[in-house]
């Protein structure tokens, strides 16, 4: 018989489907693995260590450069006389000098914090990954203003209450929930919290408790309240933004919507704090103000999801993910691989996402 009139080899139609698997068009699970088969297009891919050390010293260039704007831009507004007056106005001014650093610095310790290393390789992480910002920013403060010698002192005091504050929420939202960030591109399963985790975590609170014992934080309340106000709010955000950007779940836009309303928040408590510190405790002076209050709060509603938008682009082009820990990596691998891993550990059961 002529080979003509062979039917094409099975090797081909083998072929076919290796290289692109079948999609059953409707079910989770293939949406699922098409996200992850395009994953390589929207995200450049390093080695494990690259990836890390990459992700972090881009976000810590970032902030670099915000930090130093912002004593820049603080020293041109005392040498120019800025007016203080209308108050819209220094709410405009307040939101554009002070929401972008401080998103990026939340959103960097967050980062930091959340990701599945050990507690104290964490914490070295995020200290070396901030440092170059609060240098600069003290340093130009400094040179600029010719100022004492205790901006380092007093900036220091407030970052690193706000730092202890972001890392501690991050860490706990990552113990006591299924999610954790990962920069390895081919992990599956991030490492649960262990005993040794919570050691260190215990180390690191007692060394940060004896840190800020050195200094009098009545003299910082102000300073302390604003910035880590901003601080908190701008974490949940970080995280829902994370959660849900980064990873793919079903709960996806409930932690869009968190971190819609922690970034809004993150404005509201700004404002609201300018507006207290203007005209104190009367109640008419937040009615009168309402308006205006809450309009310039979109503004730095946009401000902070901006800012947060550029570094969640940053993290997952360079192949950061968001992880359930407890349910293995049921939304990372292809279909083909859970069929076979299923089969391997209870043949017969159905596939857990049918």
């Amino acid at each position: 018989m002529p080979t003509s009139d062979v039917p094409g080899p099975a090797k081909n139609d083998s072929s076919q489907s290796v290289m692109e698997p079948p999609i059953v068009g409707g079910s989770a699970n293939a949406v699922g693995s098409s996200l992850v088969q395009r994953w390589p297009e929207t995200s450049c891919v390093f080695a494990d260590s690259a990836s890390l050390l990459i992700a972090l010293a881009g976000l810590s260039a970032l902030l670099f450069c915000l930090a130093g704007l912002l004593a820049i831009a603080m020293f041109l507004l005392n040498e120019l006389n800025v007016p203080t007056s209308p108050f819209v106005l220094v709410l405009f001014i307040i939101q554009t000098l002070l929401l972008p650093p401080l998103s990026s610095f939340s959103f960097t310790v967050t980062t930091g914090m959340f990701w599945f290393g050990g507690i104290l390789t964490r914490f070295a992480l995020v200290l070396m990954a901030v440092a170059p910002a609060y240098a600069v920013f003290c340093w130009l403060l400094y040179a600029l203003d010719e100022g004492p010698d205790s901006v380092f002192g007093d900036v220091f005091v407030v970052l690193f209450a706000c730092l202890m504050g972001a890392a501690a929420i991050a860490v706990l939202v990552q113990m006591w929930t299924p999610w954790s960030l990962v920069h390895d591109i081919d992990l599956d399963k991030p490492p649960p919290t262990g005993i040794r985790a919570l050691a260190e975590l215990t180390v690191l609170v007692a060394v940060g408790l004896a840190v800020m014992s050195v200094w009098d934080l009545k003299a910082y309340f102000e300073g302390l309240v604003l910035i880590g106000g901003i601080s908190v709010l701008a974490t949940v955000a970080t995280i829902g933004a994370q959660v849900g950007y980064l990873g793919e779940t079903k709960w996806r836009w409930l932690a869009f919507a968190l971190a819609l309303m922690g970034s809004l928040g993150t404005s509201l408590f700004l404002n609201g704090f300018a507006v207290f510190e203007e005209y104190g405790r009367a109640a008419g002076a937040f009615i009168s103000f309402a308006g205006i209050w809450l309009g310039l709060s979109l503004y730095g509603w946009l401000i902070v999801l901006a800012m947060t938008w550029v570094q969640l682009r940053w993290l997952k082009f360079c192949g950061w993910r968001c992880l359930v820990k407890r349910r293995g990596a049921a939304a990372a691998i292809p279909d083909t691989e859970l069929d076979e891993t299923n089969a391997a550990v209870l043949p017969g059961t159905p596939h857990p996402l049918d």
